[in-house]
């Protein structure tokens, strides 16, 4: 008998890969590449696909829990289009915009290390999930803990960076116009005005995750240091994860 892969769910529910939430995920990656190849020719066609694949990450959770197929697998496609959808925009904004192409940059790299230090501390101190730790502020465990929250964060911080990439092809007032009444640069000046301070929020989360992460893993070495000290052991080596490593890390 052939080795069983790790396609097969456990249980019996068939091929991971095949999951609908997993396709979903799959057609986000197809939609977000189609708006990175009209990033520069078309900036109406890059809009339109990339809000398409970002809109499409509202159904694939939905989908997981209404049909039983949560995975593993799932979790990380999901996070990992996440990031790299997000970050890749960035960088097409650094281009567009050479003066300001560091804040971007430092914007990526902070969603970025953020989100891995995050996982990696999940992973090594067995916690379930990010959503678990102890947060002291409200303001931060409101956005952890409210889908709704979560949701509209998210959602303004890929507007602003969609607006400032607008902005670029559409730079005045009455540059476009649609049906002779919605002027797109003000149009977009009014989203930015709204999901602009909202964007920083979630960039300072960005950098509270960061903290927390790295002191989760502190204590996490701290905590087995001593219990090796107590029981006349020797201390884990870094980087290696209790057994209960493999719980779920993702993280928005």
């Amino acid at each position: 008998m052939p080795p069983k892969t790790m396609s097969k769910a456990a249980g019996g529910r068939g091929n991971v890969y095949l999951f609908v939430p997993n396709i979903i995920g799959y057609f986000r990656i197809i939609f977000a590449f189609v708006s990175y190849y009209y990033a520069y020719s078309n900036w109406q066609l890059m809009v339109f696909f990339y809000l398409l694949s970002q809109l499409l990450d509202a159904f694939d959770g939905w989908a997981a829990r209404l049909l039983g197929q949560s995975s593993r697998f799932g979790a990380v496609l999901d996070m990992v289009t996440d990031r790299f959808s997000t970050n890749i925009v960035l960088a097409i904004l650094a281009h567009l915009y050479v003066e300001y192409s560091m804040v971007f940059w430092s914007l990526a790299i902070l969603d970025y290390v953020s989100h891995w230090a995050q996982m990696y501390s999940t992973l090594l101190t067995g916690m379930e999930s990010h959503k678990t730790m102890n947060i002291t502020n409200p303001l931060i465990r409101l956005y952890y803990t409210n889908k709704p929250v979560l949701f509209c964060v998210c959602a303004a911080q890929e507007l602003t960076y969609l607006g400032l990439y607008v902005f670029h092809f559409v730079p005045a007032v009455g540059s476009l116009t649609y049906f002779n009444v919605i002027d797109v640069h003000t149009a977009v000046w009014w989203i930015l005005a709204v999901s602009a301070p909202v964007c920083a929020f979630k960039n300072l989360v960005n950098l509270l995750q960061l903290k927390m992460a790295t002191d989760s893993m502190n204590e996490w070495e701290a905590a087995n240091e001593a219990n090796a000290k107590n029981s006349g052991g020797s201390s884990p080596k870094r980087g290696s994860s209790p057994s209960s490593a493999g719980s779920k890390g993702k993280t928005k």
